[in-house]
């Protein structure tokens, strides 16, 4: 993995794969790569018995990082729960400036099905 996903996605502050098809399928690969990665690891340690190590991590370093995944798959799906565009930029002041500045778009029936 020679180039980050972060240099990819936000190279000089905006999401600069989505114009380009190039860094659109470098994003792709990585991703998968990753993901494929991760998962790999993951067995290696379920077949090497490694699950004790989850118990020498303290409860707050567990519970704090479950807490920042909610957070961020939250503000991930919030513009599909009020039914306008929140942006790209997934920071939670950023989110909630455009939450709230664009409050008049806000669409009742999506709110309810979402």
């Amino acid at each position: 993995l020679q180039t980050g996903l972060h240099d990819i996605v936000y190279p000089n502050g905006y999401s600069a794969y989505a114009d380009n098809p190039v860094l659109s399928q470098m994003y792709e690969t990585l991703a998968i790569q990753v993901a494929f990665l991760s998962g790999i690891v993951y067995i290696v340690m379920g077949l090497l018995r490694l699950g004790f190590i989850m118990d020498l991590l303290r409860y707050c370093v567990v519970s704090g990082f479950t807490t920042g995944a909610v957070v961020l798959i939250s503000l991930s799906q919030l513009s599909s729960i009020v039914g306008y565009s929140l942006g790209h930029d997934s920071t939670l002041p950023a989110v909630l400036k455009r939450l709230f500045t664009g409050i008049s778009q806000f669409d009742v029936r999506t709110f309810f099905l979402g």
